[in-house]
């Protein structure tokens, strides 16, 4: 599973989001957290004990999500903050099939989303990435169609 969530790993991640999804392993891509690993660490705890938290950078990322192709029994949960990250998974190698994304924010009628999330949830879709929103793990997801950017004058815009 392939989840956009800005505040990572909290309640509703370890109490709803694991727990339905029973990964062995909770990779969160971030490259802030590669710095600080006094933040990094307090993510860590947060995870129940029987789930392997990694940090990675997308490239790491790849690495081992290619290193671990042939085991069986695994499941992987990645985490980011953004969209593009999953762009850049998908540009060192890695098949997404489909990014969940946390925030109603991204619903098309709301435009909180800022305009490089959307320009990455476009690129998303361009490559045949299911893109939803989901919030909660027992709530229907509702699938994000391509946004509607325009260019004026170097600058873009959302219809």
């Amino acid at each position: 599973m392939a989840r956009v969530d800005e505040r990572l790993i909290h309640g509703q991640i370890v109490n709803e989001w694991i727990l339905k999804v029973r990964p062995t392993h909770l990779i969160i891509i971030d490259y802030e957290l590669l710095t600080d690993l006094f933040m990094a660490n307090i993510y860590k705890a947060m995870a129940p004990f029987w789930v392997e938290v990694l940090i990675f950078s997308p490239e790491d990322t790849a690495k081992f999500l290619n290193s671990r192709q042939d085991k069986n029994g695994e499941k992987i949960f990645l985490l980011a903050r953004s969209p593009g990250i999953y762009e850049e998974l998908i540009e060192h190698g890695v098949d997404i099939s489909e990014v969940v994304l946390a925030e109603k924010k991204y619903l098309p009628q709301k435009r909180k989303a800022s305009l490089e999330n959307k320009i990455a949830i476009n690129h998303l879709i361009e490559k045949n990435v299911k893109v939803t929103v989901q919030e909660f793990p027992n709530e229907e997801a509702t699938v994000i169609e391509k946004y509607k950017i325009k260019g004026n004058k170097g600058e873009n815009k959302i219809w």
